[in-house]
């Protein structure tokens, strides 16, 4: 009979459980999806929002172009500027909602594409304002591309609202579905549940197996807390760090962990129920004993950044501690519990690499020595090259002009050779001061340099000064990096003039500079319809004095491309030509992060 009654209880609890893990499990569902529904019809309003935005915003920003480029008062890019950054702020939003929405995510894409282009037009005229003038940039106005754009942002916006619409409607009705399906579940749930319970609770309180049953369950709690007892030992045992327990009362050790032995060399059984005095030498206890008393007494976590400890082998182990006072029921501090790192060989490590510091340290300021006495060395030696070169170059120009009836075509020869040999030399003594200086020059960042407006300056002073020259330029506009505006301009005045030189023998020569991007990357590319080059000479291009023409053919020190390279090298960038004889050639060339250069410049 006892067996059968245990068997109904049984029964009826689980029923009760089970009815209520589903009710439970029902009733959560129900909850959890009028939630999701509920934030998909909120996302759906903010889309439609954000989508009603972005189309006030794109309004604004022409509103603002118009009237800038009407009035040219700069005070009207204050809302074109503000609407780009409120534009830009909404398509984040946007594309932060439809990640979970690939029918969303598919229509932002075409509505970014449709801003963007939109967005370039606006800031076309305005740059067209800036750089050409009123004229050039109401042309552009005036055509009907903006109207068109502006439709086709509409569209897509038109087209994202009606298919957001369309869902908004659908999650309302689920959402209301769901709410309905939650207000019947509960009262049906619960009464259900209150009705089984109070059957089982009749059944239960009819018999005498209560107690019986809180004595198996207190069985199986005792085996479960035994288990993870043991659990937490071994994991306790196992831990990589020093772990120890000491009472508050006498600070006597009660827990010492395995890599606690392995630190100090005392096993367990030596030093539980002792306390610091019966292994460290007096002056470390007492140390150790007040940082113990603190901890209990302050009882908040204490951090031992270092701390020396005497090991039963005798040797010395630096450790990182903190203790940590256990607290009773009353609030008092019953024990305290340690954990140690033993650090001595990251100690020893830090000094090494402090030593090593300190040693390239004084490397650095020799470095910066040789540095200066080379720089002082170099000058020194041009001045002295200098004087006697143009002493043997006004020597040989006056003997040319004071005795030409008496010399034959030979000693004139002669004399001219000197003076062009004694011009080269000068040259070339220039070239490498300037291949010093733009090694050893430090960088001035510029947040906006207009490497088209320099080209643009290049060509006009090249065709400034050799007239008669047909030669067409083909330089984008626009082109705006961040650097040294000085060095740029160097390298840029070294590629043009190269080109200039090798296409001198074309009776149509084209010199182009222009962008494109590779990989995130942007590219700068300078090329000429010139002599071109052997690709197989390529890597010589930028050595120090390295020519693969003649000085007949084409006048040079071979040092201007050394110093485009060095350029390029101190703005983190890359440098390569491609060419083919009597082809032309292009020069391409990439600018890296100028921050990092700078940071190195200032170390050293």
């Amino acid at each position: 009979m006892n067996g059968s009654i245990q068997q109904k209880v049984a029964l009826g609890i689980g029923l009760v459980s089970f009815i209520l893990c589903l009710a439970i499990g029902f009733i959560y569902n129900s909850v959890i999806d009028s939630i999701q529904t509920r934030n998909k019809v909120l996302q759906s309003r903010q889309v439609l929002q954000d989508l009603n935005n972005i189309l006030v915003d794109i309004t604004e920003a022409e509103t603002g172009q118009r009237g800038y480029l009407l009035t040219e008062r700069p005070r009207y890019l204050i809302p074109y500027t503000t609407s780009i950054r409120d534009i830009q702020h909404n398509l984040d939003d946007l594309q932060l909602l439809a990640k979970q929405d690939s029918i969303l995510s598919k229509h932002l894409k075409l509505l970014e594409t449709a801003i963007h282009s939109k967005l370039s037009e606006l800031q076309k005229s305005i740059d067209l304002y800036r750089t050409k003038g009123k004229d050039a940039a109401m042309q552009v106005v005036l055509t009907d591309e903006g109207q068109k754009l502006m439709e086709e942002v509409r569209s897509r916006i038109g087209q994202v609202n009606d298919s957001e619409n369309i869902l908004l409607q659908s999650r309302r009705q689920q959402n209301l579905y769901n709410q309905q399906v939650t207000f019947v579940a509960l009262p049906v749930s619960g009464f259900i549940i209150f009705f089984l319970l109070g059957l089982v609770y009749w059944v239960v309180s009819r018999e005498s197996v209560q107690r019986e049953k809180a004595q198996q369950e207190l069985n199986q709690l005792n085996q479960v807390l035994q288990k993870n007892m043991t659990l937490l030992n071994s994991i306790i045992e196992n831990v990589p760090g020093m772990i120890f327990l000491k009472d508050a009362k006498e600070l006597r050790f009660q827990l010492f962990n395995k890599a606690a032995e392995d630190v100090v060399g005392f096993s367990s059984e030596e030093v539980l129920g002792k306390n610091d005095y019966d292994f460290f030498p007096k002056e470390q206890a007492d140390q150790f004993t007040s940082k113990d008393q603190q901890t209990l007494t302050l009882k908040t976590l204490v951090n031992i950044e270092e701390e020396e400890i005497l090991t039963k082998q005798g040797h010395t182990r630096i450790l990182r501690t903190k203790k940590v006072p256990i607290l009773n029921e009353k609030g008092d501090s019953a024990y305290l519990l340690g954990i140690s790192q033993d650090i001595t060989e990251f100690k020893r490590t830090q000094e090494h690499i402090q030593q090593l510091n300190h040693r390239l340290e004084g490397q650095v300021t020799h470095l910066n020595t040789l540095n200066k006495e080379l720089e002082s060395f170099s000058y020194s030696v041009s001045h002295d090259l200098r004087a006697p070169l143009r002493s043997i170059d006004g020597f040989s120009q006056a003997i040319l002009e004071s005795a030409e009836d008496k010399l034959d075509e030979t000693e004139k020869d002669y004399l001219r050779r000197v003076r062009t040999s004694s011009q080269q030399m000068a040259q070339l003594i220039d070239d490498l001061l300037n291949l010093s200086q733009v090694t050893r020059a430090e960088l001035n960042i510029d947040l906006r340099v207009n490497l088209s407006d320099i080209a643009c300056d290049i060509a006009t002073e090249l065709q400034r000064l050799e007239p008669n020259r047909h030669v067409s330029f083909e330089i984008e506009e626009g082109i705006i990096v961040k650097g040294d505006s000085g060095l740029l301009k160097v390298a840029l005045h070294n590629l043009i003039c190269n080109a200039w030189k090798f296409t001198s023998k074309q009776s149509e020569a084209v010199i182009s500079f222009k962008s494109y991007q590779q990989e995130d990357i942007q590219v700068f590319a300078l090329h000429d319809n010139g002599a071109g080059f052997n690709m197989a000479y390529a890597p010589k291009l930028f050595e120090a004095f390295q020519r693969l023409h003649t000085n007949k053919e084409f006048p040079g020190t071979g040092i201007g491309l050394a110093i485009v390279q060095k350029i390029i090298t101190r703005h983190r960038g890359k440098i390569w030509a491609e060419g083919q004889v009597d082809h032309g050639a292009t020069f391409y060339f990439t600018l890296g992060n100028v921050q990092q250069e700078e940071a190195r410049s200032d170390d050293a």
